[in-house]
């Protein structure tokens, strides 16, 4: 039958001969990780695609993502501060420009934020309320003002599991 293209998730391994001492990319962590999210939280049949190397690897419970997820919604009373804790605990980490995933950048009133499971977005706040939720054009670091978001969602960084998760 003809799967969906949103129900076909693509699953990295680490691509680098086991014979080498390479560490793994993080670009690949990071996709596998966004994979490992989305099959936590969807619904219905999702057809994943892998090499054997990455159907061997070991990966957290499905429990770590439903545990370690957290959403922003517009009119929400959260301290940058304190959301700039709770990103690191999660293991993002603070950066000059949000380039990457799991990065995140708080300059004044403006947050941005670039989640593991979606494009990156800026919020801009009103004291400690969320005023407004946009994405960003990565190239020109520039707001996106048209199609606003309600609410933004956070899934956790790989950074935020020992290493010991990722032993074989």
């Amino acid at each position: 039958g003809h799967v969906p293209a949103e129900n076909l998730l693509f699953f990295s391994g680490h691509e680098a001969s086991l014979y080498q001492n390479i560490i793994p990319s993080e670009k690949n962590l990071l996709d596998r990780f966004k994979v490992l999210d989305t099959l936590s939280r969807k619904k219905g049949a999702s057809v994943v695609v892998c090499t054997i190397e990455s159907f061997l690897m070991r990966v957290p419970p499905s429990s770590f993502f439903k545990e370690n997820f957290f959403q922003i919604k517009t009119s929400d009373v959260i301290a940058p501060l304190d959301l700039a804790e709770k990103l690191v605990a999660m293991g993002y980490s603070s950066t000059v420009s949000v380039e990457e995933p799991g990065n995140f950048n708080k300059k004044g009133e403006i947050f941005d934020i670039y989640p593991i499971s979606g494009p990156p977005i800026r919020i801009q706040y009103f004291d400690e309320m969320v005023e407004k939720i946009n994405h960003i054009d990565l190239g020109s670091q520039k707001t996106i003002w048209e199609n606003p978001l309600e609410s933004v969602e956070f899934a956790p960084g790989p950074s935020l599991l020992t290493k010991e998760a990722f032993r074989e």
